[in-house]
């Protein structure tokens, strides 16, 4: 009974508290020491909504909804849409009001409190922190919108994927929205063959370049790039594919690529892990690198020559001329360009800020 959406939107007004015990303990000489009593940067969230306007049939479809719960007993889904928060396992922390006259369905207020403490999601200054530069293009799969009505799933109505960096660089899909994973904490886009998500150009970018990605796949028996940035003109793109022979490499410009060392065989298959290439890259000489789960891939860098200055579209689950699309089972949970050669260090302060969200050991 767990795994459902709240059943309404519509909702005209939403206050978020994050909440995480501190107990203080006072000494004899005046001092205190405060202790968390769960897990620092975890928090319980509490939802207050205040429902726009219901119709009698939309009532009724939350009261019912409300005694398939037991009330406050069993637990759901609520998406924090307005605060990009991602989802939140909740039960009703006060009981559904039950007058049902036109000013309680004009503004119904529901209280909503997460089950168990989880880390808040990582905000960009923390990004900007574990990276040491700004990203500038973040694509993160958990603040997505999403919502359902009244038996009715929805996607961002807008036909684009967030840009968590704040930069604006939002991408419109081909084809309806493909967040997967709605009915769990953590989300991820998920490849069908078909459907991806682009920008066109809007200037150009120069200098040194790192894309990170949290990505999966299945075993591979062709090329499917699962993020791109740049241009159609060789050497003038950054990005991530698995290739025919089921490894990850790089991509640096719109034909198949000769990387002859930093490649990584999808071994065992459909397993998350942290992927970040850069071109060009000084710690192994004048060359580019792959690094998985903060390792690099090949201690021998490939040596193809600088990046030339590329033009900033972007794509996601496909390569940049729309073609060699990611097939079911590749999935992007991150997808984050820098404009900047980030340190290993660096790489493995990103992996441990946001890889737990895929179950990825800390590096």
């Amino acid at each position: 009974m767990s795994d459902v959406f709240y059943p309404l939107s519509l909702i005209a007004r939403q206050q978020v508290t994050r909440f995480n015990p501190v107990t203080a303990d006072q000494f004899e000489d005046g001092t205190t020491a405060t202790r968390l009593r769960w897990t620092a940067s975890y928090f319980k969230r509490r939802f207050e909504i205040q429902h726009a306007p219901l119709t009698l049939a939309e009532w009724k479809y939350l009261r019912s909804f409300y005694a398939q719960r037991s009330g406050g007993y069993d637990s759901f889904w609520f998406r924090d849409n307005p605060g990009r928060g991602g989802n939140a396992k909740v039960r009703f922390a006060s009981p559904l009001p039950e007058n049902v006259n036109a000013a309680a369905l004009a503004s119904l207020t529901v209280t909503l409190e997460e089950v168990a403490p989880i880390r808040a999601l990582p905000e960009f200054d923390e990004l900007t922190t574990a990276a040491g530069t700004a990203p500038v293009v973040w694509f993160d799969a958990n603040r997505e919108l999403y919502w359902s009505h009244a038996g009715t799933s929805y996607y961002d109505g807008t036909g684009t994927t967030h840009d968590a960096s704040g930069n604006g660089r939002s991408l419109t899909w081909s084809a309806t929205s493909q967040l997967s994973n709605v009915l769990a904490q953590y989300q991820y886009a998920g490849g069908n063959g078909t459907g991806y998500a682009t920008r066109a150009s809007d200037g150009t970018q120069a200098g040194n370049l790192t894309l990170f990605v949290i990505a999966r796949a299945s075993s591979s028996a062709s090329r499917q790039v699962l993020f791109q940035f740049g241009g159609t003109g060789t050497k003038e793109s950054i990005g991530l594919q698995i290739n025919a022979s089921n490894e990850f490499e790089g991509v640096f410009d719109t034909a198949s690529p000769s990387w002859t060392y930093q490649k990584y065989t999808n071994s065992a298959a459909d397993t998350w892990r942290s992927f970040a290439v850069q071109a060009p890259t000084p710690p192994l000489g004048n060359g580019y690198l792959l690094y998985v789960n903060g390792t690099v891939a090949n201690a021998t860098a490939d040596t193809l020559g600088g990046l030339n200055t590329v033009s900033k579209k972007i794509t996601l689950l496909s390569g940049i001329s729309n073609g060699n699309i990611c097939a079911s089972g590749t999935d992007v949970m991150h997808a984050i360009l820098f404009n900047a050669t980030l340190s290993q260090a660096q790489i493995r302060a990103v992996h441990n800020l946001i890889g737990y969200q895929a179950g990825l050991a800390t590096v």
